[in-house]
């Protein structure tokens, strides 16, 4: 019998995902020009949307190579497009940068921001690394949930908002 439950256990933390206790709100693409860049999902505890209510996560799909730097610079402009300052903001940037790698087309990169306010990235469905400031997780989500995004129809789809 407790080989059973152990190998339950292990067979089920095996299937499990970052994804899989949380109900997904909305989805959208983002696009460029008229490039597609990445297909965007968010997930949440419990439906509809509050801010701060944890966890929560969000899912990019990448639909073109990206390299990391192109990532760090373009969250670094929407943080400053939204006026966003924080003390922490270029510790946090150069965490990205040793936390992500380059992308590669239908790569997946993962945030999933737990209760203890600790946001972790995952690329593939493989834990990258994690940054513990509670402040990040909001700051980051804020480049696509904030009422003042630069892709307020994205920021839509992902509330689920019609």
């Amino acid at each position: 019998m407790k080989i059973c439950i152990l190998a339950c256990f292990f067979a089920f933390s095996i299937a499990a995902t970052p994804l899989s206790d949380l109900t997904k709100s909305g989805s959208g693409e983002m696009r460029y020009l008229w490039w597609s860049l990445y297909d965007a999902e968010l997930y949440l505890a419990q439906l509809p949307y509050q801010a701060n209510q944890w966890p929560q996560a969000l899912k990019l799909t990448y639909q073109r190579d990206i390299t990391k730097e192109d990532l760090i610079d373009a969250t670094a402009d929407q943080w400053q497009q939204l006026k966003l300052s924080h003390p922490q903001q270029q510790t946090w940037l150069t965490q990205l940068a040793i936390i992500w790698p380059d992308i590669q087309k239908n790569d997946e990169l993962i945030l999933l921001i737990k209760d203890d306010g600790v946001s972790y990235f995952y690329f593939n469905q493989q834990l990258l690394g994690s940054i513990s400031q509670a402040e990040f997780g909001p700051a980051f989500l804020a480049i696509w949930l904030d009422a003042g995004t630069s892709e307020p129809k994205l920021r839509q789809n992902l509330l689920g908002v019609k």
